[in-house]
């Protein structure tokens, strides 16, 4: 068994945990065609029952990050 299928398997089997603050990296902003901000986060979801991680890199709003030393997207 290959080792995402293993990590897919218990995924399911303790689901993801996706509420309250998550740490993460912020390894780029990009403009939205709307005008808005987005930043590309690397971080990782835990399943509930704590066994495995997840690791994502995923476009964020902007409003939805919450940013060490006060700095945020470009104006």
């Amino acid at each position: 068994m290959a080792d995402h299928e293993a990590v897919a398997g218990q995924v399911r089997a303790g689901g993801l945990e996706i509420t309250g603050r998550i740490p993460g990296r912020l390894h780029a902003w990009a403009r939205a065609a709307d005008g808005t901000w987005l930043g590309l986060v690397e971080f990782e979801l835990r399943t509930g029952n704590g066994r495995s991680r997840l690791p994502v890199t995923q476009w964020c709003p902007a409003h939805a990050l919450i940013m060490r030393g006060g700095c945020g997207p470009p104006d």
